[in-house]
């Protein structure tokens, strides 16, 4: 072989340092000066010794030379090291292990990466946690993180227990994404169990972790079933919870389930039923009568014997039983046939209650038949019931008729019944019809015409004729001279012929005016009851009359059996007191009893009443005998203050100045009062045996005598000698 001129021989030496003798390499076609014929990075001596081809850089073509591939320790004669689908050279351009099919360990060789277009030098190539051969053993895709983009990537998914490849593992409707967001289970269609799938509780806005989303006691899929809203407790508005309805058997979709008016819950609180538009049967529907005021419970709101629709149709108040207020209710007055809707049925003035309360009827105007309605007859205070009220024999409206009173018998007071007068041919209504100053009926009691006028001489009222038969003077008109005329003695009951009728030393004329002739004040003075005036006089070391005392000495003589003109008993005393100041005391002596009369028993002490009062003097007597002593008769007496205790109800004191008032007023008794068997002298004249005048101190003597008693009517009361 000749090369570059030389002849060369094959037992040459290695011409280019790589050990292989240059006869050899010609042989082999090297190149004898070149250490690396083909440039691959491997001496042809290293070639030739095999496996490779020291004329081909890259022995397996898989475009990496084969110094490269032993260097990198890839089979520099098989084009894919690895055996993992691609040749080396592409595993060196993808950075892969072109001696590892696994490059990344993921379970997928390279080659498997490539066409999955996961990163074959990534074992987890999406970044989700999960090696791309796992996610091929799962199904999901290496290449997403979130394989079915449910917002989770699949290891989480794997945690989770939910299908990496599924968006809705469940397939409630909600991704399992959405799912974690609302806290439901991913892994159950119906994570509360209430019969409806989550993603519907959403759709319907129920909460799909809570069976009873309104807390109404109804899981959700009932509240569908019952078409009531799952997101509303109350779904009809009513205040009920759509379970208390059904367990009340009310509607839960209807506020109002009977239609009545009422929503359910005011039923309720009514106690009315709610699934009865009538609760109580009386025609009415619960709501109306909640309009009406009525009483929806009660068939009878005002328990007046009528039903509330009853009364609806008869136009009465349902909640009043009474609606006219005239003081019946209204099924009382249906009874009586009266008007319930008017107070005055028979327009007489009168409301029916009041016509039965008074026994008229209601149904006519004038019940008694007299011409007068019942109303007005009780404005004049007549009877409705008696047509004639006062009995004067004329019937009330005959009355009204002529302007005399229904309910007097004597309308102007004449002393004649009104029915007499018209029979009289005398008006009933003017008391003198003849104007002669005579009464009618004073006319007719002296004998004399009403109608025609009757001659007073002394013009004192009383006609000549009827004076002449009564004793008194006609041509006086004050016949005893008392200050009374005859005729007004005559209206008194007073005597016309005796100044002083009782007898209790008072003239008539002055009782009755209170004031004596002489200017005396006699005030409660009675012309037909005798007075007594007394004045106690109290000395500056002496206590007066007690009130108990002072009420005792009126007791005394009020119960003394005296009779009097107007048909009483008794002796009204009237006390007046007067404080002496002055410190006196008496013997009790006669001499120096006269002396206090004398000084006490004046205008001084007594005022204007001398000669009318008896003065009664309170002082202390300085004597073992005398307890007490008065004029007999007179005005003066004296008690010794310092007698004490009590004989009977009465005080000693009281005791001894009633006796002594009875020496004032009685004198010298009737010789058959005095008490000869038991005092001498003078004093026999002036004490009986019994009663208050006796020297019996005990409560037994604590009367007057019947006998005394005759006496003081006979003479009345004393005055002075």
């Amino acid at each position: 072989m000749v090369l570059s001129g030389v002849v060369l021989t094959t037992n040459v030496v290695a011409l280019d340092g790589d050990g292989v003798p240059a006869g050899t390499e010609l042989l082999a076609g090297t190149d004898p000066l070149a250490t690396d014929s083909d440039g691959d990075g491997l001496a042809d001596g290293v070639e030739l010794d095999g496996p490779t081809d020291p004329l081909d850089p890259d022995s397996d073509g898989d475009g990496v030379d084969d110094g490269r591939e032993r260097e990198l320790g890839t089979d520099p004669l098989n084009a894919d090291t690895d055996g993992d689908g691609l040749n080396d050279s592409r595993e060196l351009d993808l950075e892969t292990d072109p001696r590892s099919a696994d490059t990344d360990d993921d379970g997928l060789n390279d080659s498997r990466e490539l066409g999955l277009e996961t990163d074959p030098t990534n074992a987890d190539t999406d970044g989700d946690s999960l090696e791309d051969g796992r996610e091929v053993e799962l199904g999901t895709d290496p290449t997403s993180a979130d394989t079915d983009s449910d917002g989770l990537n699949d290891s989480r998914e794997l945690g989770l227990e939910t299908d990496p490849t599924s968006a809705d593992t469940d397939s409630d409707g909600l991704n399992d994404s959405r799912e974690l967001d609302l806290e439901t289970d991913p892994t159950s269609a119906d994570t509360d169990s209430d019969g409806l799938e989550d993603g519907q509780e959403v759709d319907l806005g129920t909460d799909p972790r809570d069976a009873d989303t309104d807390s109404d006691g109804l899981n959700d899929s009932r509240e569908l079933e019952l078409e009531t809203d799952p997101t509303n407790a109350d779904t009809d508005g009513d205040r009920l919870d759509d379970s208390r309805e059904l367990e009340l058997g009310t509607d839960p979709t209807s506020a109002d389930t009977d239609s009545d008016g009422l929503n359910d819950s005011r039923e309720l609180g009514l106690e009315t039923d709610p699934t009865n538009a009538d609760t109580d049967g009386d025609g009415l529907e619960d709501g109306r009568e909640a309009e009406l005021g009525t009483d929806p419970t009660s068939a009878d709101t005002d328990s007046d014997g009528l039903n509330d629709s009853r009364e609806l149709d008869l136009e009465t108040d349902p909640t009043n039983a009474d609606t006219d207020g005239d003081g019946l209710n209204d099924s009382r007055e249906l009874d009586l046939e009266t008007d319930p809707t008017s107070a005055d049925t028979d327009g007489d003035g009168l409301e029916d209650g009041s016509e039965l309360t008074t026994g008229t009827d209601p149904l006519i105007a004038d019940t008694d038949g007299d011409g007068l309605e019942d109303g007005r007859e009780l404005e004049l205070g007549a009877d409705p019931l008696s047509p004639d009220t006062d009995g004067d024999g004329l019937d009330d409206g005959r009355e009204a008729a002529i302007g005399s009173d229904p309910t007097v018998v004597d309308t102007d007071g004449d002393g004649l019944d009104d029915g007499r007068e018209l029979e009289l041919g005398t008006d009933p209504t003017a008391v003198d019809t003849d104007s002669d100053g005579f009464d009618d009926g004073t006319e007719l009691e002296f004998g004399t015409d009403p109608t025609a006028p009757t001659s007073d001489t002394d013009d004192d009222g009383l006609p000549d004729a009827f004076e002449r038969e009564l004793g008194t003077d006609p041509t006086i008109a004050d016949t005893d001279g008392d200050d009374l005329d005859d005729r007004r003695e005559y209206e008194l009951g007073t005597d016309p012929l005796d100044a002083d009728t009782d007898g209790d030393g008072l003239e008539d004329g002055a009782e009755v005016s209170g004031e004596t002739a002489s200017g005396a004040t006699i005030t409660g003075a009675d012309p037909l009851r005798m007075d007594l005036y007394v004045t106690l006089l109290e000395s500056a070391n002496a206590d007066g009359l007690s009130s108990s005392e002072r009420a005792g000495l009126r007791q005394a003589w009020a119960e003394m059996p005296i009779d009097n003109p107007d048909g009483s008993t008794g002796i009204s005393v009237h006390i007046s007191r007067t404080r002496i100041d002055q410190s006196i005391t008496t013997d009790g002596s006669s001499t120096e009893f006269n002396e206090l009369a004398e000084t006490y028993y004046t205008e001084q002490y007594v005022g204007d009443k001398v000669g009318i009062t008896r003065a009664a003097m309170i002082v202390p007597i300085d004597s073992d005998t005398v307890a007490g002593r008065g004029y007999v008769p007179g005005y003066f007496s004296i008690t010794d203050a310092a007698s004490s205790g009590t004989v009977g109800e009465y005080s000693v004191r009281t005791r001894i100045v009633v006796h002594e008032l009875l020496h004032n007023v009685m004198g010298e008794l009737d010789d058959r009062n005095k008490c000869t068997s038991e005092f001498d002298g003078d004093s026999a004249d002036y004490h009986s045996c019994e009663g208050w005048l006796s020297y019996d101190f005990d409560a037994t003597a604590n009367y007057l005598p019947e006998s005394l008693a005759d006496e003081i009517e006979r003479d009345g009361l004393l005055p002075s000698s």
